[in-house]
């Protein structure tokens, strides 16, 4: 049974709209993208989708209570509430520069949060 999946290709200012059709977990066609890049993002998508994890984290005796934050890499969609959970409780002190690692592989993923902002300490 052939199936379809409809997605919208970030990787460049066209924003295709790409149908992906596939049976079982394997791709049949790839239809839409009009540059390749689409089509790779497609299959990407398909078969293993990631993103980059931009959050916040709590800041002791810092001029804000909050830090932001990003994974170094992009890490698998599926383990973004794994770390969303960890960073409930996580928290660092002030001060914390721009570029700072926070925290090292999070949820077993071989990724770094860093901070994104300078808190300065109160």
């Amino acid at each position: 049974m052939i199936k379809e999946k409809e997605i919208t290709c970030i990787l460049c200012p066209n924003g295709c709209d790409i149908k992906i059709t596939y049976t079982s977990q394997e791709i049949q066609g790839i239809d839409g993208a009009t540059c390749s890049k689409g089509n790779d993002y497609a299959k990407q998508e398909f078969e293993n989708p990631v993103r980059t994890l931009t959050s916040s984290i709590l800041v002791k005796g810092g001029d804000s209570d909050l830090v932001s934050v990003k994974t170094d890499e992009p890490i698998p969609l599926e383990k973004i509430m794994s770390i969303m959970e960890i960073l409930k409780t996580f928290e660092v002190k002030a001060p914390v520069m721009v570029g700072d690692v926070l925290l090292e592989n999070p949820a077993d993923l071989n990724c770094k949060l860093i901070a994104t902002r300078e808190i300065k300490r109160k």
